[in-house]
Order: structure tokens, then C-alpha cells, then sequence
């Protein structure tokens, strides 16, 4: 495993100040004591909400709510992992970077064995490619020429064939010299009971995945026929991870366009790419994952998401704005009037048509309108009250002023209501939404709508791949990890006053806090040699990107701002933080005991459901007792 020395990574923080490595990127416009205020470089405003503390070395956008130290800045803005922003530091103030081999031969067998496993993939697709070029292939070649799929598209895409045979594969890979281990972990292959290996894609359209720096990953096969699994996709290995990559990335990176078109499978990105629009890519299913829209960010600014235009390609769009948002990317949706998908466009319509319709590609917030009318529309009537309390969820997410100023003239106008009046409603969701960010989501009507149709997507994919062969690959989704804002505070007071809490009579427990992640988060920072500021932040940046930039854009915002508590003050709101933490998760054990009783009918089961509930109904009183007495 390739490591840097803690030694290094020490000195590249030292002499990284954050007020000079973030001027790269900002203009300051003000200064406050010791935090200085840019345009956030990672959202688009007029009024700078970019904060970076000099003293405390770290950053926090009020806007969009990012935050982190120079670390964390480097991996976002740059988009590089964290050895590989160690190292750009590195370059930038003057220290050396050198990685080092925790053991150098395991080192150097790991990289052959990858190596191996490309060559092997590569020789795989050579196999599919002769195949569907053979009389075996005449099945699949009659099926893309139904597509409209040329040849030469074909070879461009390096698309094969898997034939029926069980080991035909299998037979020519060890006739190349790969071995056991090799042919094992490539995941091309099953074996049977017998312990025999057979090949994993038979009868199938085989589609190479191709990472973007033109090394073949993976492998999708879809059927010929109405059987089920429809696509079958390579298992997770050593060279592929699903969400961490985009199909047809490869090519479209060297297109000229100044945008990139991204679709949700192989057929739309390979049609698009045939008739001359070679920025088209592919997420493989509609749920986007961060990593992907890193990913895209590196290649283009503008993206234009293309997704059918079914209810579940509408909201994952929706979803995946946010995303790509977040990542600093200018979003668009294409609407087909006619069509489900671009490659059923391309078979009605002509490549100029098609050109002007990506031309006219809607606005993320024109979108988001254009999705809530649609929410408040029943039998073709337009629910003016609901459209407006749709349309004020979507201003109130809108950090731009003017942006925010315009969007209320235009629903205004829209919906013949006064600007003054919308005004007023939309200060009574912003209120709620500085008062407590959770309950103004759950006051949120139009992101509840989303993520219940998201929901129902997900559902009946869920019960689509349970009945389809096991084989079935899912699409990657993202895990959505939800953090309470006591949970942040709690995280956050330990941190900066680990003096305090050492001497506290009530420690952090893991269980308290309610997704797995954060738990298993919590468990490495307790049992670490110093729990700081500094620790914490170094573990988070080693983290996975949802995990980091949900605890930073939670807790850069209390680092950011001066505390003016005295010891005794500082002590009395960690202890408050820990109780009330403590108290949550047993209102939640409670509640959810209580629910058990209600639906067990099981005498045996319904005893012990019993006593679990008084024995945490006791602790739970026993915790809001002294809460009460000596924490108000």
C-alpha cells in the first residue's frame, strides 16, 4: 500500500497557510479580525459569503455551506484524492513528497497483478469483438443493424459478443497464460457446483467499460431476447468500482463541445456519439453518485442531463442537480417532446434537430419551476396555492439575492399574486430554515414530493432486480447519509475542547448517532491518541467524499465563527450536547420498542419487547430528569 510519512504530511500543513493557497483561486474583497471574505468559488453569488479564518486555518461558505481546512479545499477545487493533494501542496510550498512502500514487493505485485487483470480484460474484449464478427455473432450484429448501430460504431465502442457456449472464454483465456487467481478475480467467471468454472456473459451484446484513461474495467451484456436479467454488469474487483466511473468518457474528453451530454445507458450514449454528438456520456442508471459528477467536473463546466422522459427520469434529474451543483457544475435538462429517450429522438427527428433541442436544454431553476407546476397540476387544472408553496420551497434554496429577487417578479407575474405577499411567505421558510435546517426540509414540500418519487423509483428497482436473475447488477445510488445538528454540535464542542470532555462524567457513545457511517466514523476518532480539531479533520479528508462533506459543511460553520464562551460555559454546552444526544437516541429506542409491542402478537416475544421497553423508558426518564434540574 502506497503511504506518506505522517512526518511529511505535518510539514506540507505547516507551511500550507490557507489565507495564500486559497488567494490562487479567490479575489478577498473583506476583512473581518481574522477571516477574510471572497465569492465562493464553488457556487455562483453576487455577495461574497466565502469565509477564511487566518487564525484557525480553515474555510466556510455561508452560502452553499461547504467548509473544511486546505486540505479539504485542494481535494474540492481541484478534485484529486488525498495523496494526490498531499503531493500538489507539496509541489506548491516547497516540500518533497515521496511515497512510501509499506512493504515495496507486496507493493509491486499489487500494481503487476492490475496489470494482469487489464491485459486479461483487454484480451476479453478482443474475444467478443471476433465473436460477434463470427457466424456466432450473426444474432447480435442483426440486432445493432435493427438499433441503426453501424459497424464502424461498433468498433469504435470495441462492442462483441458472448456466445452460448459455457467456457468458450474460459478456454481461450487459459490458452493465453492467465492464471487461476488472475482468471478469479477478473470477475468474468462462476463456478458451478462441481467447482468448474463457466463464463459469466452468455447470449449477450457485450459493451467493454472503459475508464477514462482508456483502460478496459469492466464489462455490460444485455440480452437479445426478453429474458431476464436485461443488463449484467462485472462484479466490484480491484479495477472497478460502480458509481466511481462514466461509460464513453474515454472518447467524449476530447470533444470540442463546450458542454458534455450525460444519459443514463449504453444505447442512448453510443446512438448520440454516432450521429456526430461525441460528448455523450453515460451514468449507467439514473442515480448519479459524487463521484461522478467529480468526475465530470474535471472535463466540462456544462452539463446537460438527458435521461428518459418517464416519472423516474424527471425526478432522478431533479436529484442529480443537486449533485452536480454542489460540485460546482452549471446543469441543464433536456426535454424530448416526443420521445422517451435521445436514442428514440434520433430514430423520428434528424441530428439538426436534435442539436437545436440540447440548444434549448432548460436551466437547473427553470427546471425546478417546470417540475413543481407539473406536482400542482391535476387533470390539466394548475393548483395556483400549491404551485405557489412549490415554487416558494424552490426560492427558499436559492442562495443568490438577485437570483432569489427575480425568481419571485417571475412567479409573481406567473401566478397574478403580489410580490409583496410571496415576500412574506418566503421570510416565514427562510426563517424556519436559519431556525433549524432539519425541520424547515421536513416543512419542505417540494423536496419531500422529490424524494418521495425518488423513493418509489428506487422501490420498484429494488423489486425489479429481486426478480431478475442474481447475476443483475443494481445501479449505484447514493447513500444519502443524514446527520442531525446536535449530532454535528456534539462532534464538534469534543473536538475543539477535548480538555473538557476528558473530564466529563459522561463519554460519546458510537450507537447515539443514527447512521452507520458516522458510527463507524465516531468509533476511529474516539479511539485515537489526540481527539482534536486537527484529527478530526485529518480523518475526515481520508474519508468518503459524502461522509467528509456532510461533518464539514456541518461543523466549518461553528469552527468559522469566534467562540465567546468562557470555560465554565464551554463545559455546561458540551455536557448539554452529550445528554440531549444521549436522550435522542433513547426517545428513539423507545419509540421504536413501543411499535414492536404494537404489532407483536407473539406471547414469548412480546415479554422480552416488554422489558427492553421499561428498562429504556426508565433510562430515558431518568436522563430528561436530569436534563431538566441541571441543564436548562
Amino acid at each position: 500500500m502506497v503511504r506518506i510519512p505522517d512526518s511529511t504530511i505535518a510539514e506540507v500543513k505547516d507551511r500550507s497557510d490557507i489565507v495564500d493557497i486559497i488567494s490562487r483561486y479567490v479575489n478577498f474583497t473583506k476583512k473581518s479580525g481574522a477571516n477574510n471574505f471572497a465569492l465562493c468559488p464553488f457556487h455562483s453569488e453576487s455577495t461574497p459569503s466565502f469565509s477564511v479564518n487566518s487564525n484557525k486555518q480553515i474555510f466556510h461558505c455561508f452560502g452553499c455551506h461547504k467548509g473544511g481546512d486546505v486540505i479539504t479545499f485542494i481535494m474540492d477545487i481541484e478534485h484529486l484524492n488525498y495523496p494526490e493533494t498531499i503531493k500538489f501542496l507539496g509541489d506548491i510550498v516547497g516540500v518533497e513528497v515521496s511515497l512510501e512502500k509499506e512493504d515495496d514487493e507486496k507493493y509491486q505485485e499489487a500494481k503487476k497483478f492490475k496489470e494482469r487483470l487489464l491485459e486479461l480484460n483487454t484480451e476479453a474484449a478482443r474475444y467478443y469483438f471476433s465473436q460477434l464478427n463470427q457466424d456466432a455473432g450473426k444474432v447480435a450484429r442483426s440486432y445493432l443493424n435493427k438499433r441503426g448501430i453501424s459497424v464502424s460504431t461498433a468498433r469504435r465502442f470495441g462492442l462483441g459478443y458472448a456466445d452460448e457456449s459455457w467456457q468458450g472464454l474460459y478456454d481461450h483465456i487459459v490458452k493465453k497464460g492467465f492464471s487461476p487467481n488472475e482468471i478469479e478475480a477478473s470477475g468474468l467467471f462462476r463456478k458451478n457446483k462441481h467447482n468448474r468454472w463457466y463464463d459469466l456473459f452468455r447470449n449477450r451484446l457485450m459493451f467493454p467499460i472503459i475508464d477514462a484513461m482508456g483502460g478496459i474495467i469492466a464489462f455490460g451484456g444485455r440480452v437479445l431476447d426478453d429474458s431476464l436479467p436485461k443488463y449484467v454488469n462485472s462484479p466490484e474487483n480491484k479495477l472497478y468500482t460502480k458509481g466511481k466511473h462514466v461509460y464513453g468518457l474515454n472518447i467524449a474528453k476530447r470533444t470540442k463541445s463546450d458542454s458534455l451530454i450525460v444519459v443514463e445507458g449504453y444505447m442512448d450514449c453510443i446512438s448520440l456519439h454516432q450521429a456526430g454528438f461525441d460528448q455523450a456520456v453515460a451514468t449507467l442508471g439514473t442515480a448519479m453518485t459524487t463521484q461522478q459528477a467529480s468526475l465530470l467536473r474535471k472535463y466540462r463546466e456544462k452539463i446537460i442531463l438527458a435521461y428518459d422522459m418517464d416519472s423516474a427520469g424527471r425526478t432522478a434529474s431533479l436529484h442529480n442537480i443537486d449533485i452536480l451543483e454542489d460540485k460546482g457544475v452549471k446543469a441543464f435538462v433536456l426535454n424530448l417532446p416526443d420521445s422517451k429517450d435521445p436514442d428514440e429522438y434520433l430514430k423520428k427527428h434528424s441530428a439538426a434537430d436534435l442539436k437545436l433541442v440540447l440548444d434549448e436544454a432548460m436551466e437547473a431553476l427553470d427546471y425546478k419551476f417546470s417540475y413543481a407546476k407539473n406536482l400542482a397540476t391535476q387533470d390539466g387544472f394548475l393548483n395556483k396555492l400549491e404551485y405557489q408553496d412549490l415554487a416558494l420551497d424552490v426560492i427558499s434554496e436559492i442562495n443568490n439575492a438577485v437570483v432569489r429577487e427575480l425568481s419571485i417578479k417571475r412567479l409573481s407575474n406567473e401566478i397574478n399574486i403580489s410580490e409583496e405577499s410571496l415576500n412574506q411567505v418566503l421570510s416565514i421558510k427562510l426563517q424556519n430554515k436559519a431556525n433549524d435546517s432539519q425541520k424547515a426540509f421536513n416543512r419542505n414540500r417540494f423536496r419531500r414530493e422529490v424524494n418521495n418519487r425518488l423513493n418509489e423509483s428506487e422501490t420498484e428497482n429494488n423489486e425489479n432486480n429481486r426478480n431478475n436473475n442474481a447475476l443483475s447488477s443494481e445501479a449505484p445510488v447514493k447513500k444519502n447519509i443524514v446527520v442531525s445538528n446536535l449530532e454535528l454540535q456534539t462532534l464538534y464542542l469534543l473536538a475543539a475542547n477535548p480538555d473538557i470532555y476528558e473530564q466529563s462524567e459522561i463519554k460519546l457513545n458510537k450507537k447515539w448517532f443514527r447512521a452507520k457511517e458516522m458510527r463507524d466514523f465516531i468509533e476511529k476518532f474516539l479511539s485515537s491518541d489526540q481527539m482534536d480539531i486537527n484529527t478530526l479533520v485529518n480523518y475526515l479528508n481520508q474519508e468518503d467524499d459524502e461522509l467528509r462533506e456532510v461533518i464539514n459543511t456541518g461543523i466549518s460553520r461553528y469552527l468559522i465563527e469566534e467562540n465567546q464562551d468562557n470555560y465554565q460555559e464551554t463545559k455546561i454546552n458540551l455536557k448539554r450536547s452529550l445528554y440531549n444526544l444521549k436522550l435522542d437516541f433513547l426517545t428513539r429506542i423507545s419509540n421504536y420498542y413501543s411499535n414492536q409491542l404494537d404489532k407483536t402478537t407473539d406471547p414469548n416475544k412480546i415479554k422480552s419487547i416488554r422489558e427492553n421497553f421499561i428498562k429504556v423508558r426508565k433510562e430515558k426518564n431518568e436522563t430528561e430528569d436530569y436534563i431538566k434540574k441541571n441543564l436548562r
